[in-house]
Order: C-alpha cells, then sequence, then structure tokens
C-alpha cells in the first residue's frame, strides 16, 4: 500500500454514520427543493466514457455538442485530475484486514 491505514476498529459503524448522514443531506436537499445531480466520482475519474461529465454538463445547461466530450478530452481539461491509484490494495496498508472486516456487510462492494 501507499500508507494509508484504515482504523477498522470502528469502520462498519463510522461506515453507517457517514452513509446516513449523506442520505440525511440528500433528503434535506430533496425537501429544500434545491436541484441536484448524482454521478460516480469513480466513473468521473477513473471511467472510460465521458457520460458522468456529460450529466453534470446537462445539469449546468452546457452541454453544446454532447458526441464530442470524451474522456481523452476530460483528462486533457482536468485542473483536478486524480492523484491516486483507483484500486484500494494499492493505497491501503491494511487493505486485507479491511476487506475482512467489511466481508458480508453492505460496504463490502466499497473496495475495489
Amino acid at each position: 500500500g501507499t500508507g494509508i491505514e484504515l482504523n477498522i476498529d470502528e469502520l462498519v459503524v463510522t461506515l453507517q454514520n457517514l452513509t446516513k448522514q449523506e442520505n440525511d443531506v440528500d433528503k434535506l436537499l430533496v425537501e429544500l427543493g434545491v436541484p441536484t445531480v448524482h454521478i460516480s466520482y469513480e466513473k468521473a475519474y477513473y471511467g472510460t466514457n465521458a457520460k458522468e461529465w456529460i450529466q453534470v454538463c446537462d445539469f449546468l445547461g452546457v452541454c453544446t455538442n454532447k458526441k464530442k466530450l470524451t474522456m481523452t478530452k476530460m483528462h486533457a481539461i482536468m485542473g483536478h485530475a486524480s492523484t491516486s491509484s483507483p484500486y484500494h490494495n494499492v493505497t491501503l496498508e491494511n487493505y486485507v484486514a479491511v476487506k475482512e472486516v467489511l466481508h458480508d456487510t453492505e460496504f463490502e462492494a466499497l473496495l475495489h
């Protein structure tokens, strides 16, 4: 790994709390009528097509020619490109322990 080590003692509880907080914010945004768009960070930065970016552009009303929007072009213009590996077994020092803790939980699919 690259040295990132997650505290596994309360990992599942922490993830459950963060998920609840995120869901509460999403619910509040709906209640307040705040327009939102939901995309995947992983697909936006590591995907093979520009679908997530097209969704953002559509949401912002700035897409003029979707067929010309490609990941190659997006990577060329990104000011904040990803700086880490998309694979947790590379970035997490304690990947095996995290994988064991998340096994058979609703968060198991988060590891890639």
